[in-house]
């Protein structure tokens, strides 16, 4: 079975420890005997390609908040009303292309 190309994991190969490990609850020394790997490998796969927290999605809702807030409140304000991480709140602010910058101009075009 080849496992990397070059210096990665193969991501077919990533996916078969995450669905043992996460699927199946085997324990990573569980995983490394199966597939005949050293216990090393596995754990450094487990930690350098598998999130071990689920991954909270944003709602609807939540953008909708977010895109009706972003320019009186802060991220970390906004972050704290959805009890959500600061940086995700402000990674999505950037993802929707919302500045700060844009609803002072448009505020001055108004005056």
């Amino acid at each position: 079975m080849v496992i990397k190309v070059g210096q990665e994991y193969k991501p077919d190969f990533i996916e078969l420890i995450r669905k043992k490990k996460i699927d199946e609850g085997k324990s990573l020394v569980d995983i490394a005997k199966e597939l005949n790997l050293k216990y090393r490998q596995v754990e450094y796969i487990s930690k350098r390609y598998m999130n071990n927290k689920p991954i909270k999605k944003f709602s609807f809702e939540d953008v909708e908040f977010i895109e009706n807030n972003y320019r009186h409140m802060t991220a970390r304000q906004i972050a704290n009303k959805l009890n959500r991480n600061y940086k995700s709140v402000e990674q999505k602010i950037l993802r929707l292309g919302l500045t700060k910058a844009e609803s002072l101009e448009i505020a001055n075009i108004k005056e």
